[in-house]
């Protein structure tokens, strides 16, 4: 499954979840403060804008 580079994890992650058989998909939302993602290119390491801090 391939998403757009601005697709919304959050969604994309909730729509693979609905997916049968899956039962993680290890999104982490607003827990990490970065975000680790292998590409057909290599790793890409990428900020979360989404990161709450208490």
């Amino acid at each position: 499954m391939q998403f757009a580079q601005d697709a919304d994890i959050s969604a994309a992650a909730e729509r693979i979840r609905k997916m049968p058989g899956v039962v993680e998909t290890g999104y982490l939302g607003q827990m990490c403060s970065r975000i680790v993602a292998g590409t057909s290119s290599g790793v890409k390491v990428m900020e979360n804008p989404h990161r709450v801090i208490e």
